[in-house]
């Protein structure tokens, strides 16, 4: 709403409010500094989802300390920020991103793991993307520079970065960071992103069983009874779930679309076989290429980590598969599980 003000005299002589709400300013690019960057003084300013956060000055890039990720099996700690309202239309649009830089390291090589956190919330605190990105060691002696970045879906208003870590030997997570921030939200370059699909792991509603029976089950991963997509005790199995992009075809015909997935996989014993992979069709149904595998391995422990693929999509693309498989190695269950699956699709301008 915006007031005319006249001033005669040091004194109010008239006012006008003409009707109608005006928006705030687009804002290009918003820079937001975490609160507690560096665990300088204590590790304030951050909420403990598992474990608890600790402050630690054996190992830091600048200042006297950093942060450890807690001294237990698994740890995850977390910084919310609003969303400026000068990006919440942009957002809306499809054409903001969000990107975090933090510097990391751990106290040895091949023993514990840590990384990082992107969660999207609207209004009403409803979660609407979470991603877990790839566990990794980064040993001694040098602190080295990651970068977190995600497409921000429409109806963003709160985002939570967190650093998370997992232990596999000693009695404490040897997982520090520092530096961390600021987050920034900025447009994405010549593209605008759209959320294909998201599943937190509770509905099988457009899976496409191809061996096996895709079921819903619960584990207690980094959240307590959350669901994931599981199957029973088959050797083998597979599913997919066929996302149309024929509405985005002028775009993808251009051979600069792209698709930017993330997925959280894990196990219960580690040994077991889960595979992420992605199929372009045509209209015709059939296969552009050869099917593109985003991960092939075992999952080493039931913490599990975060998977991103990020592919060019074919000209002549009118749907992506999105598939899993699994294969079981020992034991009576196969034990590959996936779950807070999110899928981009970023078209040209």
């Amino acid at each position: 709403m915006s007031i005319a003000i006249s001033m005669l005299l040091g004194g109010v002589s008239a006012a006008s409010i003409s009707a109608g709400l005006t928006a705030p300013p687009t804002e290009t690019t918003s820079t937001l500094p975490f609160t507690n960057p560096g665990a300088e003084v204590d590790v304030s300013g951050w909420t403990n989802r598992r474990g608890v956060l600790r402050r630690q000055t054996a190992y830091y890039r600048t200042g006297v300390a950093a942060f450890a990720v807690g001294g237990q099996n698994e740890a995850w700690s977390t910084q919310e920020f609003t969303v400026p309202a000068g990006q919440q239309s942009p957002i809306d649009a499809g054409n903001r991103l969000v990107e975090v830089k933090h510097w990391q390291m751990g106290y040895d090589s091949d023993t514990d793991d840590g990384g990082t956190t992107l969660e999207f919330y609207d209004g009403s605190d409803a979660l609407l993307v979470r991603r877990f990105y790839p566990r990794e060691d980064f040993p001694e002696p040098d602190f080295v520079e990651r970068t977190t970045s995600c497409p921000i879906p429409p109806g963003t208003r709160k985002i939570r970065w967190g650093m998370y870590g997992v232990r596999f030997a000693g009695i404490e997570i040897s997982q520090y960071f520092d530096d961390i921030g600021p987050m920034e939200i900025k447009p994405i370059s010549g593209k605008s992103a759209s959320l294909l699909y998201w599943n937190n792991g509770n509905s099988r509603t457009g899976w496409v069983n191809v061996t096996g029976t895709l079921i819903s089950d619960t584990y207690d991963t980094w959240i307590t009874s959350q669901p994931i997509f599981a199957w029973g005790n088959e050797a083998t199995a597979e599913a997919y779930i066929p996302l149309d992009v024929s509405s985005d075809a002028t775009a993808i015909d251009t051979g600069s679309a792209e698709v930017n997935l993330g997925v959280f996989q894990s196990s219960y014993n580690g040994n077991d076989q889960g595979e992420i992979y992605l199929e372009f069709r045509d209209g015709s149904g059939d296969l552009i290429g050869t099917q593109v595998t985003i991960s092939a391995m075992a999952t080493t422990d039931p913490q599990g980590t975060g998977r991103i693929g990020i592919e060019t999509v074919p000209s002549g693309t009118r749907s992506i598969r999105l598939g899993f498989k699994g294969t079981r190695v020992d034991g009576s269950n196969l034990d590959a599980y996936f779950q807070w699956i999110s899928v981009f699709l970023l078209t040209p301008l």
